[in-house]
């Protein structure tokens, strides 16, 4: 009754100890709720402090570093987020989520691996910078967002 089983036991037992080995090995990376720092796609945060400036999920507000005013329809806003994430993800990030909320590119560069976006729509200007938060560890990205009112022609300001 035992003979043969006995050495069948021991085999799936084997397989059943390699497989829980591998999913302890495997399961820590996927059990991350937040975005990657590399490579992957970011999300759109779910309450972004201003409804049509997309910020990735997991970045923050430096509230030392950020200013903005309001006068009517004018505003102006010059926000610096900190998070971690790959740098050139971020870019994509911008570059995706600025056009689906009415944003028009202007420009887009990268020198000495500082990423500026340029953007424009209505009567307002968008520029995004995106760096390396300085002193920081590795992956830290630094995004500074600032809106101004379009200057208009003929009138002096």
């Amino acid at each position: 009754m035992r003979v043969g089983s006995g050495r069948r036991a021991g085999v799936s037992a084997w397989w059943m100890l390699l497989l829980i080995s591998a999913s302890v090995v495997v399961a820590p990376g996927c059990a991350s709720t937040s975005p990657g720092p590399v490579g992957e796609g970011l999300v759109v945060a779910s309450n972004p402090h201003e409804p049509d400036l997309p910020l990735p999920a997991g970045f923050h507000l430096v509230e030392r570093s950020s200013e903005d005013f309001r006068a009517g329809a004018l505003r102006y806003i010059r926000h610096r987020y900190v998070g971690r994430a790959d740098k050139p993800a971020v870019r994509d990030f911008y570059r995706r989520q600025m056009p689906l909320v009415r944003w028009v590119s202007l420009s887009d560069n990268q020198v000495e691996g500082r990423y500026t976006m340029r953007f424009e729509r209505a009567d307002e200007t968008c520029t995004i910078t995106i760096d390396g938060e300085p002193g920081a560890r590795s992956g830290q990205v630094r995004v500074e967002v600032i809106v101004a009112p379009k200057p208009q022609p003929g009138r002096l300001g």
